[in-house]
């Protein structure tokens, strides 16, 4: 008896994890969340499928006005998932509050590199995964913008006395960054 639960528990227990929740703003935004919906938002549960793996929602043709429509940026083939990294106002805030911000959106593409070089390795050879990577690791993606703040924040030496091993950490994973990139330009264009 005690053997059928826990059965029971790991079968059931991993589908838990993976689960999120797709939302409905009030003004039509659909968000991704691994958490339960808010009250006054509409949620339709998705097993199985991390948030960032999740496709664009489609949405009904609202009416929009004219003006509206010509003021607004054109649309983008694929949405920036990562943090950028600040300007302007924000880049005016603490050398280590930037250089956390830099951390973060160097770890982000590097899981997104690692998810593409296993894509391209495996089976199947998925490229969606690749497709949310590359584009970030191209001129004015979120690497380029993120090297070229590290590099800023490395010239300042108060930084590197107080932060030494940050600033370690982010320079490696902008090197391993690079190479996942190389690599699955490599893949990709090598016809394997």
């Amino acid at each position: 008896m005690n053997k059928l639960i826990v059965v029971a528990m790991m079968v059931a227990l991993p589908q838990m994890a993976h689960a999120i929740y797709k939302c409905k703003a009030a003004d039509g935004r659909v968000d991704y969340s691994e958490f339960a919906c808010p009250v006054a938002k509409q949620a339709l549960k998705i097993d199985g499928l991390p948030a960032r793996h999740q496709p664009p929602a489609t949405q009904a043709a609202a009416p929009v006005d004219a003006e509206q429509v010509m003021r607004a940026e054109p649309p983008r083939s694929i949405a920036p998932s990562k943090p950028s990294i600040a300007r302007g106002v924000e880049a005016e805030a603490e050398p280590g509050s930037r250089l956390a911000a830099v951390i973060a959106v160097l770890e982000d593409l590097d899981a997104d590199g690692r998810d593409c070089e296993w894509a391209l390795k495996g089976p199947g050879r998925s490229m969606d995964t690749c497709a949310r990577f590359l584009p970030q690791t191209m001129e004015r993606g979120a690497w380029s913008r993120a090297v070229s703040e590290l590099q800023s924040l490395a010239k300042d030496r108060a930084l590197a006395e107080r932060h030494p091993g940050q600033l370690e950490r982010a320079k490696q994973l902008s090197e391993r960054v690079a190479g996942r990139s190389k690599l699955a330009r490599a893949y990709l264009f090598s016809g394997r």
